[in-house]
């Protein structure tokens, strides 16, 4: 018999070592600047995998609406997204659904978390 983890990934805070070791990230005061070159970089590279992969993203679309058409109990977005935090900033991060629609708890996808749970 397995029993099952309480949570998926055990947050820890960080240790006094392990604070005092990375003392010039732990002591800032403000967020640390992206600089003007790599915000460039970070775009132009994003941009150019995005248009490479949007032919396959477009086969995933319509391949999820036949699935929906076919499987009513798969059907649902392509899409979906959640809340996550850097920098202090709360921002949408989206994904590929692969969860089935009946698995979602349907409270929490109203404000955007995306909880799955077992059917009974």
């Amino acid at each position: 018999m397995t029993t099952e983890p309480k949570e998926a990934f055990p947050y820890l805070p960080p240790s006094a070592e392990l604070k005092q070791q990375y003392s010039s990230l732990f002591d800032l005061d403000r967020a640390v600047e992206v600089r003007f070159p790599k915000r460039i970089f970070d775009i132009f590279l994003s941009g150019t995998i995005l248009l490479f992969c949007l032919p396959i993203i477009l086969l995933l679309f319509v391949l999820n609406l036949l699935e929906g058409i076919f499987i009513r109990e798969n059907a649902g977005p392509l899409f979906f997204y959640y809340y996550g935090v850097s920098q202090g900033k709360k921002f949408k991060k989206w994904k590929i659904r692969l969860i089935k629609e009946k698995f979602i708890d349907e409270e929490l996808q109203k404000v955007g978390d995306w909880h799955a749970c077992l059917q009974k």
